[in-house]
């Protein structure tokens, strides 16, 4: 393998073509090192001109990347996926120990896997360069492992325990070792066709790989969820308070996970960081790209001012204070109306 190349994968389909630029600007202009970077993006083959345009352009901008789309097998296409804001394309992730063998004529013995909902702040460089020796995956741990149902969740992964469950938005592929395990690499693309699996490719990447993931520290899978004051003491016991402390003081990687995305709820937390990339953008990309895609993403008005309303509580300081009045609020309404026989809060909503 040549150290100085990164292979670096993501999937996306042409609606995700916006915040996929933004990804890869982020990822290319943190990027000091000096490897070469081999971006393979993954579509089923519906990118228009005009977008495989707007990311081959990101090659003139930066030297050190060597981009290629690539048009994968549409095996997926039936299979249900269970959260709204996500497509098929997010199964393409499980196709890369295959992929891997055939798009470089030197074999690619480790590569990274990052969603397109996210920013890179670090050097990537920092990512490929972490031992994985001895394990198949690397990832950061997801807050799955701090739900009470956990126990039901093995079962349903068919693994001892999800102690060791990882998020899916950013991975470290050891693919040497990995396709050199007899059959491994057909069960991992087979588990994405199972429709028990709440969260589809990330359930079969878990199950699957069991016993041979690696945990990486949190700065390298920054989720929203880290800056909820109300969370912190859950959060400080999955990753440990000083890595908690060095991921909120210097992200390397921001995954905005779910459907609250930067482009359409601007209070999320490090939204202002994927802004920053978009200012960067030179004035006709913004006008023929990007505009466009937050027009047809936009909020209507009343959530929009609801947004706004948060964004100043937050500024001030008084949001979650407020939020917890609220709560208290509630909860004696809903005690006043079990003592009345009224319907309670919860009852009516």
């Amino acid at each position: 393998m040549n150290e100085s190349r990164i292979p670096v994968f993501l999937n996306a389909d042409d609606q995700y073509t916006v915040p996929t630029y933004i990804t890869l600007y982020s990822m290319l202009y943190n990027h000091r090192g000096d490897e070469m970077l081999d971006v393979y993006l993954l579509t089923k083959g519906d990118l228009t001109e005009k977008n495989i345009a707007l990311l081959n352009s990101l090659a003139e901008k930066f030297p050190k990347l060597n981009f290629e789309i690539l048009t994968v097998d549409k095996n997926y296409d039936q299979v249900s996926i269970n959260m709204e804001h996500l497509s098929c394309a997010t199964l393409y992730r499980l196709m890369i120990p295959r992929i891997a063998l055939s798009v470089s004529d030197e074999p690619i013995d480790k590569c990274i896997y990052i969603d397109t909902d996210l920013i890179v702040e670090g050097d990537i460089a920092s990512l490929y360069h972490c031992d994985v020796e001895g394990y198949y995956l690397a990832g950061v741990a997801d807050g799955i492992r701090l739900l009470p149902y956990n126990d039901d969740y093995k079962n349903i992964l068919g693994i001892p325990d999800v102690n060791n469950y990882i998020n899916a938005g950013v991975l470290l592929w050891n693919l040497k070792e990995l396709n050199q395990a007899e059959g491994l690499r057909e069960s991992l693309e087979e588990a994405g066709f199972r429709n028990d699996f709440p969260f589809n490719d990330q359930d079969a990447l878990n199950s699957v790989l069991y016993g041979k993931i690696k945990e990486l520290s949190p700065k390298f899978n920054v989720m929203p969820f880290y800056f909820c004051d109300r969370e912190k003491a859950e959060i400080e016991r999955l990753y440990g308070r000083n890595d908690v402390a060095e991921a909120r003081k210097d992200p390397q990687i921001v995954h905005y996970i779910n459907f609250k995305k930067p482009w359409i709820y601007t209070t999320t937390a490090f939204a202002g960081r994927w802004w920053k990339y978009v200012r960067m953008q030179d004035r006709s990309i913004r006008r023929e790209y990007i505009r466009p895609f937050l027009d047809a993403h936009r909020l209507p008005r009343h959530s929009v001012a609801r947004e706004r309303c948060i964004t100043v509580m937050k500024e001030i300081g008084i949001y979650w204070t407020a939020r917890r009045l609220k709560g208290k609020v509630k909860a004696l309404r809903n005690e006043t109306g079990a003592h009345t026989g009224d319907l309670t809060v919860t009852e009516m909503e």
